[in-house]
């Protein structure tokens, strides 16, 4: 899906960012004798890389005038993090945040950050195997890279029982691997492209 708006990540930066991560782990991993090697590769959870790489790579410009902007236009108050940064927020979460902000209801979590496609399947899981079956680290990874963070990943403000209505981990079997929204049509969801976003470009 290709993207003429503001996005949750900078593609060129956070692909970077992964390929010099990768690279810089499994060349040592190819070069290791190790009986161990396995178990170190495995030390490291990737998961929570991939999304703090794509948080860091968001322009540290639109973050200050978001955080300015959605204060004085909501009066919101309490903490603002990267959970404002999302592509999308459901129709739910967005009617939440305009009153609440990110604030906890009642003394607990009203709204989740949830990547719309399932990040350690779609994502990590084809970037590992491809680092770990080459013997070289090459410009054919920062590509697959590129390729799946581009296509793949965005990221949704939602209320926390639109989360458990998701179906987890996975796409639909009739999933046509282009259809970003697939689950969250499956569950009823509706999105909307980040208002935030929106009204500051």
């Amino acid at each position: 899906m290709k993207s003429e708006f503001i996005r949750s990540i900078d593609v060129d930066k956070m692909t970077e960012l992964l390929y010099y991560h990768y690279k810089a782990r499994y060349s040592l991993y190819h070069e290791m004798e190790s009986e161990f090697k396995d178990e170190w590769i495995n030390l490291y959870n990737d998961h929570s890389f991939i999304s703090e790489a794509g948080i860091k790579s968001f322009d540290k410009n639109i973050r200050k005038k978001l955080r300015k902007y959605v204060r004085e236009k909501y009066s919101i108050q309490g903490k603002l993090d990267h959970r404002i940064e999302v592509d999308f927020f459901s129709e739910k979460a967005w009617e939440y945040f305009k009153e609440h902000g990110l604030n906890v209801q009642n003394g607990k979590l009203f709204l989740r950050y949830e990547h719309i496609i399932p990040k350690k399947r779609y994502i990590q899981k084809p970037i590992e195997d491809l680092a770990k079956n080459s013997s070289e680290i090459t410009f054919k990874l920062k590509n697959e890279i590129k390729e799946r963070i581009e296509e793949y990943y965005y990221v949704a403000l939602i209320t926390i029982s639109e989360d458990k209505e998701l179906l987890k981990n996975e796409m639909p079997d009739d999933w046509d691997g282009k259809n970003i929204f697939a689950r969250y049509e499956k569950s009823g969801i509706k999105l909307i492209r980040n208002p935030l976003f929106e009204e500051l470009s």
